[in-house]
């Protein structure tokens, strides 16, 4: 045992073999080359997939508000038409109360969202408003109740017109 400890120790001798593959430094190289391929490719279509992108997101809030605002103007108009219904037949005293109501439920009336998208953003507005049909629930609205008592039977326009963009929009 002594004689181990006198000498210097043996040396030594590992054979690492090289692993299966490209060397380390091709490997890297190739690394850098593809991530630069990819990103630069990427950043490109990013430019024109983009818009794509931020105009769907502008519809999708464009839809989302005009619906909660048409939600509200078509629950008043259903209210002034199940009021009005019996304003041919009701006494003086009467119709004037009912026209009283319907003036007050035309003031419940807001398009302030309609205006805004179909003024700012018109391209969008246009094709989310297929048809027109929000334009021409608004235009009968804002008359049938401006023309109440004389003209009563736009706001029974406007609700159908109303009835069929619920529809086909499927809200509630």
């Amino acid at each position: 045992m002594l004689m181990l400890f006198q000498g210097p120790p043996p040396t030594i001798h590992v054979t690492v073999q090289q692993p299966p593959g490209l060397p380390f430094w091709e490997t890297a190289v190739i690394s850098a080359v593809a991530g630069t391929f990819f990103g630069l490719t990427s950043s490109i279509a990013m430019e024109f997939i983009k818009h794509a992108i931020s105009s769907r997101l502008l519809k999708t809030t464009i839809l989302k508000n005009l619906d909660e605002e048409f939600r509200g103007n078509y629950g008043a108009l259903l209210d002034a038409v199940e009021i009005m219904r019996d304003y041919a037949s009701a006494p003086e005293g009467v119709k004037q109360d009912i026209a009283y109501v319907v003036k007050e439920l035309a003031g419940c009336i807001t398009k302030e969202r309609f205006t805004h998208y179909r003024e700012t953003h018109k391209a969008a507005f246009y094709e989310v408003d297929e048809g027109y049909r929000l334009g021409k629930f608004y235009v009968l609205l804002e008359r049938g109740f401006q023309q109440f008592p004389n003209n009563s039977e736009l706001l029974l326009v406007a609700a159908s017109f109303g009835e069929e963009h619920a529809r086909l929009r499927g809200l509630p």
